[in-house]
């Protein structure tokens, strides 16, 4: 893992993560892609990635419904609340991530951060979007068509802008 966000210190350049951002025309910044191979998901992943998913998500809500503490199971809306707000919790900690890695915070500049932290960070938040969807919906194929609506649409956005996916 490398760090990431530091500057060069005789360069006006950052290395950010995958990318080295540097000074543009009009006070912009030009991202420049570094060649990087994207790691292959996990062997037991590959067969069937949908109902793998579906499994793993049933399972955890499951998991989260029938471990939480007793006072949100005498409180159903409790437990929605919790669901729903573990989102937040997961944005503050990608947000930490990413100021560690930027060096943002001059206090905690000798805490490395790195681009793997960030993207472990804002995957743990994509998850729990898609747990708290599963505490609604209580179907996880409903859950994941739900996601895959929501991926669907953004890529409409792409195709409509010019980007084919």
């Amino acid at each position: 893992m490398s760090n990431i966000g530091y500057r060069d210190e005789d360069s006006p350049r950052y290395d950010i993560g995958g990318h080295i951002a540097e000074p543009g025309a009009g006070g912009t910044w030009k991202l420049t892609a570094k060649p990087e191979a994207i790691p292959e998901p996990e062997p037991q992943f590959a067969a069937d990635l949908g109902a793998r998913m579906m499994a793993m998500i049933a399972a955890v809500d499951t998991w989260l419904d029938e471990q939480c503490g007793p006072a949100y199971k005498e409180q159903p809306l409790a437990q929605t609340w919790a669901r729903l707000c573990k989102d937040q919790e997961e944005k503050g900690e990608s947000i930490a991530e990413l100021i560690l890695a930027t060096g943002q915070n001059p206090r905690k500049r000798d805490q490395a951060g790195s681009r793997d932290r960030i993207c472990e960070e804002l995957a743990d938040r994509s998850v729990t979007s898609l747990f708290a969807i599963q505490h609604l919906t209580k179907d996880a194929r409903e859950t994941l068509v739900y996601f895959l609506n929501a991926m669907a649409r953004a890529a409409g956005r792409a195709e409509q802008a010019g980007y084919p996916s």
